[in-house]
């Protein structure tokens, strides 16, 4: 017997470099083995039916999104999601798919999509109202 070989793919924490009004701008950690490349990777949003399976609603603006594999400047291998247009929901319940000759991985990310003039304002200082005794 031959032993099919297996892939040890897990996809990590997303981090967001968008605001909501603008296009989206992401990228999902995709953890391999060291010995481990990307190549035969497919990486996308899951389809409707996937949605409907796990009990997620898929919004039709999912369709705008792409999904790359790449390696970001550290050399590190990530996927890399991306819209050509702004989203202009808060909230979005992704799921996404990964897809090798002998397997799949589907994960589910919530996404919270700040107003650009939140995600950008810090404060210049706290002021903490003190009682009168």
């Amino acid at each position: 017997m031959l032993a099919t070989p297996s892939l040890a793919a897990t996809l990590g924490s997303l981090n967001l470099s968008s605001n909501l009004g603008e296009p989206l701008l992401a990228e999902v950690e995709l953890l391999l083995e060291p010995q481990e490349t990307f190549n035969g990777l497919q990486a996308g949003i899951a389809s409707e039916q996937a949605y409907a399976q796990q009990g997620i609603r898929y919004q039709v603006h999912y369709l705008d999104l792409k999904v790359e594999l790449q390696q970001n400047p550290q050399g590190l291998a990530v996927l890399k999601l991306s819209s050509s247009l702004p989203i202009n929901e808060p909230y979005l319940d992704l799921l996404l798919q990964l897809d090798w000759s002998t397997g799949r991985l589907q994960k589910q990310y919530i996404v919270l999509l700040d107003p650009p003039q939140i995600a950008q304002a810090e404060p210049d200082s706290i002021t903490v109202p003190v009682g009168i005794a």
